[in-house]
């Protein structure tokens, strides 16, 4: 049997998107051949819970979860401590627990948890992979939360490179974040792999809303639902799609879902309370059994990257909305990968960042055509079906994982 480790701060029941893809992932891909022994955070994300047992063991998959990434408050430098203490509790798990594994899997969450493997790589010469959700630390300095030439930053690209260079595999979730990885890093061309985010499609699926107990509880059923749902952060736009719901302020039909928390809630619940706009509706996150109802609430859903984080981010919220057949308004930097992935397809339209009266204007046109909404749905839902289910995608993380374990 072979012995994959994974190390991700957040997963289940912890409400991040990330985590609950690497929790089906790795029961997917758990069996005789290989066991997964997953070295995770308790919940913390969205909600905080120390009472799940320290080790949990299912299907071929042991997880072993600390307290430690919970003891700080979730402010920049609770997390950043939370973050730490998580690291150091991985690496003693990795080196005085845990007996040698075939392959170790590195995500960046949190972002520099890819460094333990220049320690597991070069003291015990175990294989690794690396998932980059965010390219880090570009996110930073591009969204000028920290000069580029800080010395934290230089020795953080520094060590990248070590981590990079001996990496036997590195994925990331979209072309153009592997093409701008590759211009960032030559050397690498050959190690990228190229596996997308996806949707369980058949938990996640077209549903009516009369027949939507989530849209009755929130009395939205007579409403065209324009919905962002999912993590309120730094590299999305939030402020295009305020501006637009201010426009809006005086229509009646439309409202204005947000689902979620992050960064910027904060500010969307000030921009509402200043301009006393009725049309926002803000919820918490939704616990994954909720998905199928709350997704399938949206007439239209919002998918955004911020101006400065074309290329560093590919927001996983996508595929859950092309699952539950939601036509998508994109909101991006132009010539972004997720423009060419909507109108290619014909699942919606692309608006640059500030386009919101553009943006207003197709929602009034979206609400009166329903011809238009019923085309964007059908072809949201043939696409994912074709490109991004969960028997697609873990296959080709199980060709790639077996291609290195078997070498």
């Amino acid at each position: 049997m072979k012995k994959i480790t994974l190390i991700t701060q957040f997963f289940p029941p912890d409400y991040a998107a990330t985590g609950q893809l690497l929790d089906r992932l790795t029961i997917r891909l758990s069996s005789e051949k290989i066991r997964f022994r997953i070295i995770c955070g308790l919940p913390f994300y969205a909600f905080k819970n120390n009472k799940l047992s320290r080790f949990e063991y299912n299907k071929n998959r042991l997880i072993i979860r600390t307290r430690l990434s919970t003891l700080f408050k979730k402010n920049f430098f609770g997390r950043l401590s939370n973050s730490i203490l998580f690291i150091i509790n991985s690496i003693h798990n990795l080196f005085f627990i845990l007996s040698s594994s075939d392959l170790i899997v590195f995500t960046t969450e949190p972002p520099f948890a890819p460094f333990i493997s220049l320690l597991t790589f070069f003291l015990k010469r175990t294989k690794y992979i690396l998932i980059i959700y965010d390219s880090y630390p570009n996110i930073l300095f591009e969204n000028k939360l920290i000069n580029k030439e800080n010395i934290i930053i230089k020795l953080w690209l520094f060590l990248n490179k070590f981590v990079y260079l001996n990496s036997e595999k590195i994925i990331m979730l979209s072309s153009s974040m592997a093409s701008k990885f590759v211009e960032d890093f030559p050397y690498t061309k050959n190690k990228i792999s190229i596996i997308s985010s996806w949707a369980d499609v058949n938990q996640i699926k077209p549903l009516l809303k009369k027949e939507n107990w989530f849209v009755k509880k929130h009395g939205i059923g007579d409403k065209f639902v324009v919905m962002y749902s999912g993590n309120q952060g730094r590299c999305h736009d939030l402020k295009t799609i305020l501006d637009t719901a201010l426009h809006l302020k005086h229509n009646k039909k439309i409202i204005f879902l947000f689902i979620g928390n992050g960064y910027q809630n904060k500010m969307i619940k000030e921009f509402k309370s200043y301009h006393d706009l009725k049309n926002i509706k803000l919820l918490d996150y939704q616990p994954y059994e909720n998905l199928p109802f709350s997704l399938t609430a949206a007439d239209l859903a919002l998918v955004t990257i911020s101006e400065n984080s074309e290329n560093l981010i590919a927001p996983s919220k996508l595929y859950g909305h092309l699952a539950a057949g939601t036509p998508i308004g994109v909101i991006s930097p132009a010539n972004s990968y997720l423009e060419d992935l909507v109108i290619s397809n014909q699942i919606g339209i692309s608006f640059l960042n500030g386009e919101s009266i553009k943006l207003k204007e197709w929602i009034i046109c979206l609400d009166k055509d329903k011809e238009l909404q019923m085309n964007y749905s059908r072809n949201a839902r043939e696409f994912i079906m074709k490109n991004f289910t969960e028997e697609i995608i873990s296959k080709k993380y199980y060709d790639l994982i077996n291609e290195i374990i078997e070498d």
